[in-house]
């Protein structure tokens, strides 16, 4: 595949993280109704190509995703979508993803703050649905936070989650061999095996098995997840459900909702 340019490029001690912008073979304009999408490619306003991200490790490729059919002004407008990521986590933390609006609005097809039945809605429509009945005194409709597409972080994050596969994979053939089993639970056996499997190695799994680490919010005892992709590289936990606001948090004020707080391992 022809490489038209790099969109992002990161890297770990061993890992090695491309998400680049290859030539579409196939483009697929049959969308384009008015001609305007065929107009800026042909005079270079617009360009098309099929989005590639990869991970490396030690140079050998163990994970990879592909998106065709993009077109965008530039590749860095394609890198901006994480910014979406950023926008999306904020505003669920802010208002909650399932809000509560009253059915008799001045205009129906727009959902205002003045219409909303509760001022932060909840993580789930089963919960919002829940409060609804007991508590709404008019008739009421539950509507999902709007939020914008973000291809360039669910790029990285389903590369990222097939590495940390092929990683876990290769692990159990490890095992299976006999080599690095750590049985003995003493700090001696532990830092034995650590000794062999190596610091670089230990290192590079970690990082590639955070995103999606499990736990307790202590708040609200809620089962989070820890983000760290969509939120642009910045950790945050979030329910399984995508709420990264905690309504029992002790920051939650009338400005704004508190972040989870995962409970301490082994309490």
């Amino acid at each position: 595949m022809h490489r038209i340019g790099i969109i992002r490029e990161f890297k770990t001690e061993n890992f090695h993280v491309i998400v680049d912008a290859v030539e579409e073979n196939d483009l697929d304009l049959s969308w384009d109704e008015d001609g305007s999408t065929r107009e800026g490619l042909e005079n270079g306003t617009l360009i098309a190509f099929c989005a590639r991200a990869r991970v490396f490790l030690r140079g050998i490729e163990i994970a990879s995703d592909y998106l065709g059919n993009c077109v965008y002004k530039s590749l860095e407008d394609f890198a901006d979508h994480k910014e979406c990521g950023r926008q999306n986590r904020e505003t669920i933390k802010k208002e909650g993803k399932f809000q509560i609006y009253r059915k008799a609005r001045k205009y129906e097809s727009c959902l205002g703050k003045e219409d909303k039945l509760r001022k932060r809605g909840f993580e789930t429509k089963e919960r919002a649905e829940d409060w609804a009945k007991k508590n709404a005194k008019e008739e009421y409709q539950i509507f999902e936070t709007g939020k914008c597409g973000s291809y360039f972080s669910d790029m990285v994050s389903q590369v990222c989650s097939e590495a940390r596969k092929s990683l876990t994979d290769q692990s159990k053939v490890y095992v299976r061999g006999g080599k690095l089993r750590p049985q003995s639970k003493d700090k001696r056996g532990w830092v034995s095996w650590f000794n062999s499997y190596g610091a670089d190695r230990f290192y590079d799994a970690f990082i590639f098995n955070s995103q999606g680490a499990q736990s307790t919010c202590s708040y609200c005892g809620q089962h989070i997840y820890l983000d760290i992709v969509e939120g642009g590289g910045v950790p945050d936990w979030k329910t399984e459900d995508g709420d990264y606001g905690c309504g029992d948090s002790p920051e939650t004020r009338e400005q704004g909702t508190g972040s989870h707080m995962p409970e301490k391992l082994g309490v």
